[in-house]
């Protein structure tokens, strides 16, 4: 698949990932539709994209927490009916101890991390349906395949979202619509508190730049990659941990002293 004059849905646009895929789509010829709940950062993403700004034919400011998220939603249906690709970039984190998942503090996961794709692909997908040729791009997580301690509503949020893209590519493959999951590892973007930036430093984990986790998008879409885990041992741990969980719960319990310590703090 050619990226090059494909209009793309990018969700999440001024964050980390959806950013760095911004940039890269616009560097491929794609045609960019922005949302974002901030326009400032909207603003300042067209900016930063210098002559690559020519490739962003809209911008919508939509946030998912806020009651009218929908009419958005049916505007960019109304306006953009030929978009030929969604990609889903959103997310929130939250590294807490289980204890202080609070009604909100789930309520603002799951909303940002799962329900707004699903309200996306409700009033979205239908339009896709009418292309010879779409996709759905998720990006997801490592931890929606493997629970980790001090991430357990976060991990729930992916966790879920990997379900609800497994049952939807299933449902959708009687149409022309290609669904797509991809999940980072650890990645270097506002998401991460300073508490989690000296966990990875300090349990030696790799943390991806943006950049490359966009570059794993963009291959994904260009061959219809279906799945694709970023990062080496952390595909043998998905692996692993789907045929015996127990090993990697060993290997997690040594962790656990210094997750801990830093949890409260």
């Amino acid at each position: 698949m050619k990226l090059r004059d494909k209009k793309v849905l990018l969700l999440g646009a001024t964050g980390g990932i959806g950013s760095a895929c911004a940039r890269q789509l616009a560097e491929q010829g794609a045609r960019l539709v922005l949302v974002a709940r901030s326009e400032a950062k909207l603003d300042r993403l067209k900016s930063e994209l210098g002559e690559l700004a020519s490739a962003v034919e809209a911008c919508f400011r939509i946030d998912f927490s806020e009651s009218d998220f929908e009419s958005g939603l049916l505007s960019v249906a109304e306006q953009h009916a030929d978009i030929d690709y969604i990609v889903h970039a959103l997310g929130v984190n939250r590294f807490q101890n289980y204890r202080a998942n609070s009604a909100e503090t789930l309520s603002a996961l799951f909303e940002v991390n799962l329900f707004s794709l699903m309200h996306t692909v409700r009033i979205l997908t239908p339009n896709l349906q009418q292309r010879k040729s779409a996709g759905l791009v998720v990006i997801g997580s490592t931890f929606g395949s493997i629970g980790y301690p001090g991430f357990t509503g976060y991990c729930a949020s992916k966790f879920a979202l990997r379900g609800y893209v497994e049952s939807l590519r299933r449902e959708l493959s009687d149409t022309a619509v290609d669904v797509l999951y991809i999940a980072p590892r650890a990645t270097n973007t506002e998401l991460n508190d300073a508490r989690i930036v000296a966990m990875n430093e300090q349990l030696g984990n790799a943390v991806d730049s943006p950049q490359r986790v966009a570059s794993a998008v963009l291959r994904a879409m260009s061959r219809k990659r279906l799945t694709s885990y970023i990062g080496f041992p952390e595909r043998l741990f998905v692996l692993i941990n789907g045929i015996n969980s127990r090993l990697v719960d060993k290997g997690i319990a040594k962790q656990l002293p210094i997750i801990n310590r830093l949890l409260a703090e």
